[in-house]
């Protein structure tokens, strides 16, 4: 379906080659139990990033399931982030 929407394979896409590209700020959310994901991967991605980032993982949250698991948490650190990362311009390429 993405190759029929949007033009390109799911296959092939990368957040790694992603997240080393932009230099916008990233925040990566990742449950700590994620079975489909490994918490591993967040991690990678954290590495990877050369700017302004954030990493938040929440213990006991299965894939998807972080805003779930600590709303609190989960909800403060999107809008502080939102709010810091407001400051920076976006760079248009």
């Amino acid at each position: 379906m993405l190759q029929l929407r949007g033009g390109y394979d799911l296959k092939e896409a990368s957040a790694l080659s992603a997240v080393k590209k932009t230099s916008l700020p990233v925040l990566i959310i990742h449950g700590e139990a994620d079975d489909m994901v490994p918490v591993s991967m967040a991690y990678e991605l954290y590495d990877a990033a050369a700017g302004e980032k954030e990493l938040l993982i929440i213990p006991g949250a299965g894939h998807a399931q972080a805003m779930d698991k600590n709303p609190q948490l989960y909800y403060d650190t999107v809008f502080d982030f939102l709010e810091n990362a407001s400051s920076v311009s976006p760079v248009i390429r």
